[in-house]
């Protein structure tokens, strides 16, 4: 089924779900361009996952073909017949190691690093001319690297939750609105990550009551 509606610029959105043997597949984008896909595994979805996509779409207010009314429904039409469905070579399973990888979001870890090495060097500086110990210095980076992956973890679920990760939405993907990682295993992962953070951190009070490295 293709479903059709107007985003905030008036420009013409398609939504089509597919419902195959063994997969449901979901396509949206500007009509006349090319779109996103999402691929999800019937096995991993609730039972009527088809249907009740269909009728959120709906509730959003996209509509079929027969049911348009517009300013100028020749134009519309047009445009229509132009959907260009680009649907990439290589598809991202759903749950998959792929799909935590781009969910984890490796280039924000550099960002997590700075402050870390920043605090090093001053650690290295404030206990010379004693040498510094490597071990808390691991400790920060491991701490750093996960808590930053459990925030974008956390960021990728409620913003799906929120509805702000729609087709109107500029830059990379996330990983709960293409369907790369259900709600479900995010929130899973949320919790491993958030206690993987807690036990890397607590050693670190060690070092701290020691208030040099």
């Amino acid at each position: 089924m293709i479903l059709y509606k107007r985003n905030a610029k008036g420009e013409p959105i398609g939504w089509e779900i597919v419902d195959k043997d063994n997969t449901i597949e979901v396509s949206y984008g500007i009509v006349g361009g090319n779109c996103h896909t999402e691929v999800l595994e019937k096995k991993l979805v609730k039972a009527d996952e088809y249907l009740s996509r269909i009728k959120a779409k709906r509730k959003e207010g996209y509509k079929e073909v027969s049911e348009l009314k517009d300013n100028a429904p020749e134009t519309f039409t047009d445009r229509i017949s132009l959907i260009n469905y680009y649907r990439p070579k290589k598809m991202v399973v759903q749950n998959s190691l792929k799909a935590w990888l781009l969910a984890a979001r490796p280039k924000t870890l550099t960002a997590a690093s700075v402050p870390v090495m920043t605090g090093s060097v001053m650690a290295w500086d404030d206990c010379a001319p004693s040498p510094i110990s490597w071990f808390p210095v691991i400790l920060c980076f491991l701490f750093a690297f996960v808590m930053q992956i459990d925030a974008n973890f956390i960021n990728d679920y409620f913003d799906f939750k929120h509805g702000n990760d729609d087709e109107t939405r500029l830059g990379p993907k996330r990983a709960c609105a293409e369907g790369w990682v259900t709600s479900r295993a995010m929130i899973v992962a949320i919790a491993l990550t958030t206690a993987l953070a807690c036990l890397i951190g607590l050693p670190l009070i060690y070092y701290e009551v020691l208030k040099c490295w």
